[in-house]
């Protein structure tokens, strides 16, 4: 897959009061609707409603009433009468910038972390974990520290070449 060609949508992982207010059937369709959402943040249903919804979430119908109508209920979702699906806060969710404070807050994590990875003798280097005194792998023993001494098989420019000359 090629990410840089591909859209995508935030999922947040917060876990809030109406996430937690929410069925077991509206959580489960609330990620699989959020990818079919147009970057409006508006799916057309149609005339077809619930049984379209369950046709593009791929969701069994007993799964998707009961969890349409729980976040119906809760303003998480608007279904108009002209069968249009709408996600009221999607665009905000979407194109929301993380806060300088947050930023920050995460800019120390991370220093945090490896500064304590580093007082136990680990290196932290793209996500991955090294001790730092380890052994030698096999893939490492193979490179070379450095080359031979280069034969002279340039020819100098002060003695010209016979080479292809009569």
């Amino acid at each position: 897959m090629r990410f840089e060609d591909e859209q995508y949508v935030r999922l947040y992982k917060r876990d809030t009061t109406t996430w937690k207010m929410l069925p077991w059937q509206a959580r489960c369709l609330l990620p699989l609707i959020l990818r079919k959402l147009d970057r409006a943040g508006i799916l057309d249903l149609g005339s077809d409603g619930l049984e379209a919804l369950a046709v593009h979430i791929e969701m069994p119908l007993e799964v998707v009433e009961p969890g349409i109508a729980a976040l119906l209920k809760r303003n998480v979702l608007v279904l108009r009468e002209d069968g249009v699906l709408l996600w009221p806060k999607f665009i905000d969710g979407q194109e929301a910038k993380q806060s300088d404070k947050a930023r920050q807050k995460a800019a120390r994590d991370r220093a945090r972390d490896v500064a304590q990875a580093e007082s136990i003798g680990v290196t932290l280097r793209d996500g991955a974990v090294t001790l730092r005194d380890a052994d030698t792998t096999p893939r490492d023993a193979t490179v070379t520290r450095r080359h031979t001494v280069s034969h002279g098989v340039t020819l100098s420019s002060a003695q010209p070449s016979s080479i292809g000359r009569p």
